[in-house]
């Protein structure tokens, strides 16, 4: 067992020095961004592996909250069975821990807290990146397992005129998708983000949106990114986090990226218009992209997205019942 505490990290001292108003201060010195509202939370993830034989040879990845233009992350204490180390995988930039070697026991344990600024984003486009090199660009363009370019979805815009503008068009297709869909998980099948399913069945949760989203626009050759972590609850101060949220990014050229949350529209209709170009403060994001390989690269196939932890045993990954995973939060 280890116990990681960083010491030179001014933020620890709210955690083991609370009565210090000083202290306090210091806590939340970077600039605070006072034109945009924020969200400041400690995260707390606890995650257990079980049923693990003696001995056997255990890798583990597990998702951290990623530093943005509108997130500021510090990791303030780390509590582990195995050691951990910070990686990065080259696709798409995600940052995660992960951990390898034998262990004596049957089970693994593992906790992590880290301290989150979110702030909205509230501009019409982001503060960097107006303009894609070729390679960022063919990345964003590109199929993904479940997420064609071409095919069954783009039957949603036949004898639509798509107007020439680029920020027009994604609005048409924004649109479109948010007419199409509705938000429902009383029925079975959603949640894999599989567009093809999604324009077929005309239902699902964030990641059905989503995907279908960015499947018509990137036929459209409009570069979309996707994005998923957790929502923070409004009118709640503390507890647990029990379902991940995700959302989507698209490229105009002189503006940068723009996001949207279409399911979040669909459930609250009368934000329809500030869904187009807005994030509100209430989310966490932990990771980017689809058909993700991590680092280092996991034996089994790529992950359909990232946002809870993932594990292998002997080179095999282990049954989600081998898992245990908890994620709470609390206002600061």
């Amino acid at each position: 067992m280890t116990l990681h505490v960083l010491k030179n990290d001014y933020r620890c001292l709210r955690l083991f020095a609370g009565c210090s108003i000083f202290a306090g201060l210091l806590a939340w010195l970077p600039v605070l961004h006072a034109e945009a509202p924020q969200r400041c939370v400690e995260l707390t993830a606890d995650v257990t592996l079980n049923e693990i034989s003696p001995k056997a040879d255990v890798h583990v990845w597990i998702p951290v909250p990623q530093r943005s233009a509108w997130q500021d992350v510090r990791q303030v204490v780390q509590w582990e069975d195995l050691p951990l180390d910070l990686t990065q995988e080259q696709r798409f930039g995600n940052k995660m821990l992960h951990g390898a070697g034998r262990i004596d026991s049957n089970s693994a344990k593992f906790e992590i807290v880290w301290q989150v600024r979110r702030r909205e984003e509230a501009k019409v486009g982001a503060e960097s990146n107006a303009e894609l090199q070729a390679a960022e660009r063919a990345l964003w363009l590109r199929s993904t397992a479940k997420v064609p370019v071409g095919g069954a979805p783009l039957t949603l815009l036949q004898g639509i005129s798509l107007p020439v503008d680029a920020r027009a068009r994604i609005r048409v297709i924004y649109d479109r998708v948010l007419q199409h869909m509705s938000y429902d998980k009383s029925r079975p099948g959603y949640g894999t983000g599989d567009a093809v399913w999604a324009c077929d069945s005309r239902f699902g949760n964030c990641t059905d949106f989503h995907s279908l989203f960015m499947s018509l626009a990137r036929s459209q050759s409009i570069p979309t990114q996707f994005e998923i972590g957790y929502p923070l609850p409004t009118g709640k101060k503390a507890g647990q986090l029990t379902g991940y949220h995700c959302w989507a990014w698209f490229h105009q050229s002189g503006l940068g990226w723009q996001p949207v949350d279409i399911s979040e529209a669909d459930k609250h209709p009368e934000l329809t218009d500030y869904y187009f170009g807005h994030l509100s403060s209430d989310r966490v994001a932990f990771s980017v992209g689809r058909d993700i390989q991590l680092a280092p690269a996991q034996r089994g196939k790529p992950l359909n997205y990232f946002v809870v932890p993932y594990a292998e045993v002997d080179g095999v990954a282990i049954e989600s019942s081998q898992l245990d995973f908890t994620l709470s939060f609390r206002d600061r």
